[in-house]
């Protein structure tokens, strides 16, 4: 007996060594791969940079602690991102998965001149994800965020229970005119409004529920970002809303749409709306002042008439409404609503 307990010490302290010669062989390729990445970001337009970084977490994977974290991207918007740590962790059983957590707090600063846009963001659970492709790309972002608090520039701020988005970028093989992809996913679950916000005056500060699934075809490129947008509308940009989900007082909506541009950068589109509770947001419009009582209740009778009870929203009268954004103009069943101007970007 005695001495199988020493046979099988004596395996377990040479798994062990050998494990560790493992781990330490790994952590020197990750950090070598690390520096890897930053200079290939680099060439991309990317600049990536941290104060210090530790490498962790033997002997169940590996985890990467870096200090002041920041990452900065010329492109045709210009962007900046920097936070007070970030620890991202990597399984031994996925080498291509890195979870990680942005713990504190986050600086975000897009856009230049007129369109700049400086935020913080605060989570009490920050947490997020990428997977790799074969060729070391990103192949899908993820964020999930808890308990988030948003401030933009010195305005009041904005707060969620929770927000959660993925981003995929596609590459396929054979190049096409939209072959630069990216899929994107969010929801946002109890966003509060800050009362600043003249529609929280008249619909609420709480939204419940924001859905969005869309993709953004066309390449998105050059040296600001009016050039950029003129060549992602001139190469056949389009921004595909798949579906698009609201809760926002008695307001449930959803709906789904194509939108790009027209050749004086004016919105070009179409799509459908699916509208419940539309008499009571109406009744709220009218109360706050924000349209007039007379033609809100000539829009409520018309609506009444076309709603339908829709099986899919809890058997509420819904109203479909489809819509176009074609010629500078909005319509709404081809009845002209407003008039649209080109879109500036600088």
């Amino acid at each position: 007996m005695r001495k199988i307990l020493w046979i099988a010490g004596g395996v377990g302290v040479v798994g062990v060594a050998l494990w560790t010669g493992v781990w330490l062989y790994a952590a020197r390729h990750i950090e070598t791969r690390l520096a890897q990445w930053q200079q290939d970001q680099a060439a991309a337009g990317v600049a990536l940079d941290w104060q210090a970084g530790t490498l962790k977490g033997w002997p169940f994977g590996w985890r990467l602690e870096l200090e002041r974290p920041q990452a900065a991207g010329a492109g045709p918007a210009g962007w900046r991102w920097s936070g007070d740590r970030l620890v991202a962790r990597l399984d031994p059983r996925d080498l291509a998965h890195v979870s990680f957590r942005l713990p504190g707090e986050q600086k975000l600063n897009l856009g230049r001149g007129d369109l700049a846009v400086a935020a913080d963001l605060r989570a009490a659970n920050p947490l997020g994800s990428l997977r790799f492709d074969d060729q070391g790309r990103v192949a899908e972002l993820k964020l999930d965020l808890e308990t988030v608090e948003l401030q933009v520039g010195t305005n009041a701020p904005w707060s969620a229970r929770r927000v959660a988005a993925t981003l995929a970028p596609h590459r396929p093989d054979v190049p096409t005119s939209s072959s630069d992809m990216l899929d994107l996913t969010a929801t946002i679950d109890a966003l509060r409004l800050p009362a600043p916000i003249a529609a929280a005056a008249v619909l609420g500060r709480d939204i419940k529920r924001f859905d969005i699934q869309g993709r953004l075809e066309g390449p998105v490129r050059g040296a600001s970002l009016a050039q950029a947008l003129t060549a992602w509308r001139d190469a056949g940009g389009a921004v595909q809303v798949t579906a698009l989900a609201l809760e926002w007082g008695n307001l449930r909506l959803n709906g789904d749409a194509t939108l790009a541009l027209d050749e004086q950068s004016r919105p070009l589109g179409a799509g459908t709306l699916r509208i419940a509770g539309a008499g009571e947001t109406l009744d709220a419009l009218a109360q706050s002042g924000t349209i007039d009582a007379r033609n809100a209740a000539m829009l409520k009778i018309a609506l009444a008439f076309l709603a339908r009870n829709d099986p899919n929203n809890a058997g509420a009268p819904t109203v479909q409404i489809p819509f176009a954004a074609q010629d500078g103009a909005l319509s709404v069943h081809r009845f002209r609503l407003l008039s649209l101007r080109p879109l500036a970007f600088e």
